[in-house]
């Protein structure tokens, strides 16, 4: 998107500086003399920017954003710092009222970025979707405003739209062919329940009560095949020793 297709809101002129990026103490001019600074508002991404040109050449190109502040630091100076920029800058005026006029279309500003922020937020809550891998960049000119300093979307990071926790293989997962099935010898079963049996090994919660049912009935048997063994033992024995 070039300038064109953005719409200016304001206008005024200024001394352009931007703070020493080696001492972040003394200011450096960017322009010779004063240069138009307009506020540019873009309906498409709806944001709203600080743009300042010197020829051809954009010496301001700020995004502004709902946490940024411009401080007054001077009756005719002000200035804002551009955290995505990595820099700081400061603007000298003709007179105060200049200055305040900037100063008062900056709050304006900020606060429609920010109701258009939380705005963007609710929709993409009540529409969101999983989101897809996002194509090639855009081909852009080298003296747009998205070149220079980009826009709240084109600066989003990619973690963003791949928020959802992937689910990590569980250690004990196996394959089915893996899975080992027990099962119980069915000479110790009765004949009506092993199609139920059958039935149920392939539904491990379903199957586990069935093998604790089954568990019971064997140990029944066993118990009761004990107690015959015992008595046709102790009736043995009578038998030989004539005991009664």
């Amino acid at each position: 998107m070039g300038y064109s297709q953005e719409q200016p809101i304001f206008s005024t002129r200024a001394h352009v500086f931007q703070i020493d990026p080696n001492t972040k103490k003394n200011w450096v001019p960017t322009s010779k003399h004063a240069v138009t600074v307009s506020y540019f508002y873009d309906s498409t991404r709806n944001v709203y920017r600080i743009i300042s040109l010197d020829g051809s050449k954009a010496i301001i190109n700020s995004t502004i954003t709902p946490n940024m502040t411009f401080t007054k630091t001077s009756q005719k100076f002000g200035q804002w710092a551009d955290s995505r920029a990595n820099t700081v800058y400061g603007l000298g005026f003709s007179s105060e009222h200049h200055l305040s006029k900037f100063a008062e279309k900056f709050q304006e500003f900020k606060e429609a970025a920010r109701l258009a922020k939380e705005k963007s937020q609710e929709k993409m809550e009540l529409t969101s979707t999983p989101s897809q891998e996002s194509a090639g960049g855009d081909l852009q000119s080298p003296l747009t405003p998205e070149s220079i300093n980009g826009t709240d979307d084109e600066r989003t990071p990619d973690v963003t739209q791949n928020s959802e926790p992937r689910a990590e293989p569980t250690q004990n997962a196996l394959p089915f062919s893996h899975r080992v099935v027990k099962k119980w010898p069915v000479l110790f079963l009765p004949l009506p329940t092993l199609p139920l049996l059958y039935y149920f090994e392939s539904k491990s919660q379903t199957y586990n009560f069935i093998h604790k049912y089954f568990l019971k009935l064997l140990l029944s048997f066993l118990k009761n095949l004990f107690t015959k063994v015992v008595q046709l033992f102790i009736f043995y024995l009578s038998s030989i020793t004539g005991l009664p």
